[in-house]
């Protein structure tokens, strides 16, 4: 039996990704890459990593480096992070990164910047979190325990993660790094409400004179937290500016994929590595369209149109071969309703996808949504469905 052309496209980049013309591979993957960053998406083996800059392996050193700090995002999310600040971001303007934690993703994005040769000299990472309202006291002692064993962070970290933010311990952690010059840190969290934003003395704001090249969002946990940062962003935002969001492929957050749909014209995915999925602004992302086009929250939008950009969406993904896409999307969806009161909906449609044959990885999911597809705005209690 002849081998198919798949078969061998695939034999031959194993041949040069796992033989001795593998290092030679990946610098010209790299050089047309930072010439002509479309070029990224030739290099794959499946296309479920759509888009995606490949190879995502890196050196030994620089994997431990990225490996390193505690986070929630996988291995390949902080490598493609990594290998798109080295070679697809132009280089252009700073980026703001929301959401950080311990700082795993800033170490992958300011490395990558780091590495980039057209990075301009005063290129800054800005990077947001509410750093005193979650991980605090003994839960964060155990979560850094590791990195005082080995010395990365001094003893008196424990102390201080027990009862200050842990603005402290990321900054411990990145200040005195060989790109700890690109990170200003902010301890300015979003809005998950319209009412919030009067009250909130340290809210969310880009530096005035800041230029937006891209953009790293982890911390948009809820409908208006999103609205509100996404017209912040759009105030700075260069032309053409990258727009990566962690989460838009986790099932509870349907305001991300929600957001994009509202806004559909005004972006382009240009690649996808595990939950965290890429887009490129195409036009300008003014408050006045926004604010036009995406409600205070999701009731407003109504069943009927939220199922529509679900649907739609969910066709690309399917069009793409986005296994993930495909059952993040449905989750999601079924998320939207339940959060807008049609938990009878969302049931069925978190039942149904339960009866499909899907990947074991994503079986997760599924089973998670069953039990909470997602949770309130204000205080984020679970929204059950029995």
């Amino acid at each position: 039996m002849m081998p198919t052309r798949e078969t061998v496209g695939r034999a031959v980049k194993r041949l040069f990704r796992e033989g001795r013309m593998r290092s030679a591979l990946e610098k010209a993957v790299r050089g047309a890459v930072r010439v002509n960053p479309s070029l990224a998406g030739l290099f794959q083996d499946h296309p479920s990593a759509f888009g995606a800059i490949i190879p995502l392996e890196v050196s030994a050193e620089i994997a431990r480096s990225l490996d390193e700090i505690p986070s929630q995002s996988t291995q390949q999310e902080r490598r493609f992070l990594y290998q798109f600040f080295d070679s697809q971001w132009e280089g252009k303007g700073d980026v703001v990164e929301v959401g950080p934690f311990l700082g795993g993703t800033t170490r992958a994005i300011a490395l990558g910047m780091q590495a980039n040769p057209r990075r301009s000299a005063n290129s800054t990472l800005h990077t947001f979190d509410r750093f005193a309202h979650y991980w605090t006291g003994d839960e964060l002692v155990k979560l850094i325990e590791p990195l005082i064993s080995k010395g990365t962070l001094p003893a008196s970290m424990r102390e201080t993660a027990r009862t200050t933010s842990f603005l402290e311990v990321f900054r411990a952690l990145h200040d005195r790094s060989s790109y700890g010059s690109l990170i200003k840190a902010w301890d300015h969290p979003l809005p998950d409400v319209p009412e919030q934003v009067p009250a909130m003395k340290d809210i969310l704001r880009v530096p005035d004179g800041a230029a937006l090249g891209a953009v790293f969002i982890d911390g948009c946990k809820s409908w208006f937290g999103t609205k509100y940062f996404m017209m912040e962003m759009g105030r700075h935002a260069l032309p053409g500016s990258y727009y990566l969001f962690q989460d838009y492929g986790w099932y509870t957050c349907f305001w991300l994929p929600a957001f994009i749909g509202l806004m559909g014209d005004r972006f382009k995915l240009v690649s996808y590595v595990d939950s965290t999925y890429t887009f490129q602004l195409r036009g300008t992302l003014d408050e006045a369209t926004i604010n036009r086009r995406v409600p205070d929250d999701a009731p407003a939008v109504g069943e009927g149109a939220l199922t529509k950009i679900f649907e739609a969406q969910l066709r690309d993904a399917i069009a793409r071969s986005d296994s993930r896409g495909v059952v993040s999307l449905t989750l999601q969806h079924a998320a939207a309703l339940a959060y807008i009161g049609n938990k009878e909906r969302a049931k069925s449609i978190i039942d149904q996808l339960a009866t499909k044959n899907v990947p074991p990885d994503h079986r997760e999911m599924i089973v998670a949504a069953r039990k909470s597809p997602t949770y309130t705005a204000i205080d984020q209690t679970p929204i059950t469905l029995d």
